[in-house]
This record gives C-alpha cells, sequence and structure tokens, in this order.
C-alpha cells in the first residue's frame, strides 16, 4: 500500500489536491492510503513514523515551519521518500535541490490536475509499482497481492501465516516454505529476522534488544545472530550510514 501526506495550511486546497492524488490512484488500481496534516510542525511531530509515508506533498510557504524545514527533517529519518513541492511562488526552487524535491507544482497551474497525475507518474515508475504483485495460493484461496500489503511472515505448525494491510490487518496461510518464501519475497525488502519471521522493512519502526517494533505496535523477535546484520541493513535502509 501506498501511504501518501498532504502537509499544508491551507485545508480547502489541501483537499482538492487529495481528491487529484485520490482519482489517479484509483484509476491506476493502485492500493494507497492519503492523510491529511495542516502544518509543518503537526508531521514533523511524528519524528521516524514521518519514513512510513513513501510519498510527501509539501506546501512550501507554510507559517511556522514551512516546507523547505519540513523536507530537511524528514530527510533526517528517510532518504527514499519523494517530495513533491506545491507552491504558490516559484522561487524556491535552489532549496528543493538540497532536499531532492521530485516535483514542483503550482497552485495557481491552470492544468493542476495534468502536473499532479506527471508527478505520480514519475514516482510510480521509479517505484515500479506495477510489477510489485504476486499470486499466492492461500488456504483461504488464490490471491494477488501487492507485496507492499504484506508485513511479515511466520511460521505456523508447518505453515506461513501472511499478515496482510487491507481496510485492517488480515491473516492468510498457505503451505509452503519460509526459505522458498524469503527466495522470493528477498528481492523485494524481506528481510529474514528469525526463523519464524521473514518482515517487510517498511513495517518496521525501530529495532532494540534483538527485536523489530513494528509500525502497528507489534514487536517481532530477531535472531541474535542476525541482529548485528539486520541493524546494519536498517540503518543504510533509514539512510543513517
Amino acid at each position: 500500500m501506498l501511504k501518501i501526506a498532504i502537509c499544508d495550511d491551507e485545508i480547502i486546497f489541501g483537499e482538492k489536491l487529495q481528491k487529484m492524488i485520490s482519482d489517479y490512484m484509483e484509476n491506476h488500481h493502485l492500493s494507497f492510503e492519503v492523510e491529511m496534516f495542516h502544518s509543518g510542525t503537526s508531521f514533523t511531530d511524528l519524528d521516524m513514523e514521518m519514513s512510513k509515508f513513501q510519498i510527501v506533498f509539501l506546501d512550501i510557504n507554510m507559517k511556522g515551519l514551512n516546507g523547505v524545514q519540513t523536507a530537511a527533517k524528514i530527510r533526517k529519518y528517510c532518504k527514499e521518500t519523494f517530495i513533491v513541492f506545491v507552491t504558490a511562488y516559484i522561487e524556491y526552487t535552489l532549496e528543493g535541490y538540497k532536499v531532492e524535491a521530485i516535483r514542483y507544482i503550482l497552485k495557481n497551474n491552470p492544468q493542476l490536475v495534468q502536473a499532479v497525475n506527471e508527478s505520480l507518474d514519475t514516482i510510480c515508475e521509479k517505484m515500479n509499482c506495477s510489477v510489485k504483485v504476486q499470486s499466492f495460493s492461500f488456504r483461504e484461496g488464490e490471491r494477488k497481492l501487492p507485496l507492499d500489503r504484506i508485513a511479515y511472515i511466520e511460521t505456523e505448525v508447518h505453515t506461513l501465516v501472511f499478515h496482510v494491510l487491507e481496510q485492517d490487518y488480515v491473516c492468510y496461510h498457505c503451505r509452503d516454505t519460509m526459505g522458498n518464501m524469503e527466495t522470493q519475497l528477498k528481492a523485494y525488502g524481506f528481510w529474514r529476522i528469525h526463523q519464524s519471521y521473514l518482515v517487510n522493512k517498511k513495517y518496521i519502526k525501530k529495532l532494540s534488544a534483538y527485536n523489530a517494533y513494528m509500525v502497528n505496535g507489534e514487536i517481532l523477535p530477531v535472531a541474535k545472530q542476525r541482529f548485528h546484520y539486520i541493524r546494519e541493513q536498517y540503518a543504510r535502509y533509514r539512510g543513517e550510514m
């Protein structure tokens, strides 16, 4: 699931932008969730959890913490987030390069919908959104799942249990081996943190004391012999190394 944040202190424009983004995602059959923030401070108060958003639309000219300052705080936690600046002015281009903004969109652009769509086209192409869907034969039936909806997989009495984010977290069951599943999903950001757990790195909030703290509040064990390696990989993923 693509998690998208809109950070804009103009509520009416923010709602307009949300509608454009939602229309694009639905037309492209992409799983998504859009969350609104009405100030830079309300967004940066999330601290590390800002990194759960793959895409952030930022108003540059917000009161208090402006968009450029907000983007700098995002980059502290995540280098991979796609930042799109939305502004009534164009003179912030240099600052945008510093925080690696992928696009600028002018609010008064008469072709605003097209500009939003083009920015999302670029982001989705870079994320390779269209190919990250895989078919699985579950006990509950054959299903095609976007891989970024799978939070983690665990073993349970010779069965693999998939913990999947849909409207809520749901579980699907299949007869397969963890080794086989690790081979299939390793290239898509899944880490074998324990003999019994294969985890999507995007859903890890933090690592501490041989545990992986997930964004949904669950705590999963990390094997001692794997902890150092996983911690290094996680640090690279968060851009801290």
